[in-house]
């Protein structure tokens, strides 16, 4: 049970506990470390959250309202949203690496459901419009979410693999060069 969401410290235990999740996922999430890194008493991590498992689900509640921030900006001019979707990644890197954590971790029915739910806030936002009318794809809605799962699983993978090996490699750089082979593999008409 959340007692007092509004107090600071209970919204540093969330903050805090988004950007720890986005760099170490769930396996090796340790409250112990978080509080060291907070600064915060383990008591008052119990005192405001029961256990573990849902934390990690206020953990996803406020990774989906970032996600609705990010397609607000994403798709915020309509002339150029690859450009907004480019500003949203750098912008929202810490969800980025967050959604990516997700992703990895799909075989947990509770981060694959947030994984989904966050496509499907895309979807509503104006991205999946975008997706499918910048690749000029002449298929159905239903179809295009399709498409569009695959796109961002095969960007999802990409930034694994890069987070892992190149810290230093950008969300947006990543994003182009998928963008770059998704083009060539839709002209190869496999």
């Amino acid at each position: 049970m959340n007692k007092n969401k509004h107090t600071k410290t209970y919204n540093k235990w969330v903050e805090d506990g988004y950007k720890y999740f986005a760099e170490v996922g769930p396996t090796t999430f340790s409250i112990k470390e978080l509080s060291e890194i907070s600064e915060l008493s383990r008591t008052s991590f119990n005192y405001y959250f029961d256990n573990k498992n849902l934390f990690f689900n206020i953990l996803i509640e406020y990774h989906l309202k970032e996600i609705k921030e990010f397609g607000k900006l994403a798709v915020s001019n309509k002339t150029d949203v690859t450009s907004g979707i480019i500003k949203s990644m750098e912008k929202f890197h810490i969800g980025m690496k967050f959604h990516t954590q997700l992703f990895n971790n799909r075989k947990n029915t509770q981060f694959n459901n947030a994984y989904l739910e966050g496509h499907k806030i895309s979807y509503c936002n104006g991205i999946l419009n975008w997706f499918i009318d910048y690749f000029k794809l002449n298929i159905s809605k239903e179809n295009g979410k399709k498409v569009f799962l695959l796109f961002v699983d095969v960007l999802n993978t990409r930034f694994n693999i890069s987070y892992q090996h190149n810290n230093s490699i950008s969300f947006s750089t990543i994003f182009l060069e998928v963008i770059a082979d998704f083009k060539l593999l839709l002209k190869s008409k496999i």
